[in-house]
């Protein structure tokens, strides 16, 4: 998945460390820039409680499947999410998808950053295709 060859993304877990989260929105706020979310979580954890804080800073959310053998909570469980913190959502069949739909409809726009999150096995499979 080389499709944005030359952009930042931002990859982290579930487990979010409160400085990891204010250094990335803190930058993504100080270079006006919009902020999207590629999510993909567990089936063992609470998408509202992780969505709620995030959600005032955010232009929308798109969200996937963990890939491969993991307990991973749908895509659409995860845009249901999404909707209860009162997030424009979006599933996609993979992250690649998912960042494909970010930079078409926002090529002309302002600066954009992305935020891969939600849980290591997304994580790890994003940095497994980009090697």
């Amino acid at each position: 998945m080389k499709l944005l060859t030359g952009k930042r993304i931002g990859q982290s877990g579930g487990e979010l460390t409160r400085a990891v989260l204010f250094s990335f929105i803190s930058h993504v706020i100080f270079f006006s820039a919009v902020l999207f979310l590629v999510v993909g979580m567990l089936s063992t954890k609470d998408p509202v409680a992780f969505l709620k804080p995030l959600a005032p800073l955010l232009e929308d959310l798109n969200a996937v499947a963990i890939p491969g053998d993991h307990a991973s909570l749908s895509a659409e469980d995860c845009v249901k999410a999404g909707a209860q913190v009162g997030l424009i959502s979006s599933a996609f069949p993979s992250v690649e998808a998912a960042l494909r739909a970010v930079v078409d409809s926002h090529d002309d726009g302002p600066p954009c950053r992305v935020l891969i999150c939600g849980s290591l096995y997304l994580a790890g499979t994003v940095l497994a295709e980009n090697g």
